[in-house]
């Protein structure tokens, strides 16, 4: 797989509307000004001007973790995987770094994981079904993690959480969780 001639890539943007081109334009030069000599794949540069075209998200994910992307060119059409997802939550929420630290890399995951989903959907090889059953699968992830680890920091500064007997009580209370779960989802039927 070769990089995308400077030609290549006008060619993809002169595809797209007129109101669109002076901006992903721009974001092509400041990706030659942050990334010096790196272009992407020959491959991916169409997808890649629709995508920025499409998602001032996607487009400032891009410039910031486009170390990342240019690794994941070969395997950006893949479904996120959940498996790597539940590993990757599963190292945060047991972590021991600062809340910081924690923060950042959940975002950083969640951006990453989320560029993913949209770039399936730009290319058209999701489903409806696939994308939100994917988003649905990080959302709930992240605030287990977040949940989690927020829990485990009151633990060790408060001390256990007790209900009015006495027992230990959970930092979101498990009925309310259930009621989560019960609740209709606007577009997928149910919380998982």
């Amino acid at each position: 797989m070769g990089a995308a001639t400077k030609q290549e890539i006008e060619a993809a943007i002169a595809g797209l509307p007129s109101e669109l081109r002076g901006t992903v334009s721009r974001w092509f030069e400041k990706l030659g000004t942050e990334y010096p000599g790196s272009r992407p794949a020959d491959t991916v540069v169409e997808n890649l001007t629709r995508l920025v075209a499409c998602s001032d998200f996607a487009a400032a994910t891009l410039l910031r973790e486009w170390s990342w992307f240019v690794e994941m060119q070969d395997s950006i059409d893949d479904v996120p995987e959940t498996d790597a997802l539940l590993r990757r939550v599963a190292e945060i929420k047991h972590s021991v770094v600062d809340i910081d630290v924690v923060k950042r890399e959940l975002r950083r995951f969640r951006h990453r994981y989320l560029l993913q989903v949209l770039w399936r959907e730009i290319r058209g090889i999701a489903t409806l079904g696939e994308t939100l059953t994917s988003l649905s699968d990080l959302a709930d992830r992240l605030l287990d993690t977040a949940a989690e680890y927020a829990g485990r920091l009151l633990q060790e500064r408060y001390g256990v959480v007790r209900d009015d007997s006495g027992r230990c009580a959970a930092i979101v209370p498990h009925h309310a969780v259930a009621l989560l779960q019960q609740a209709p989802r606007v577009f997928g039927g149910r919380i998982q």
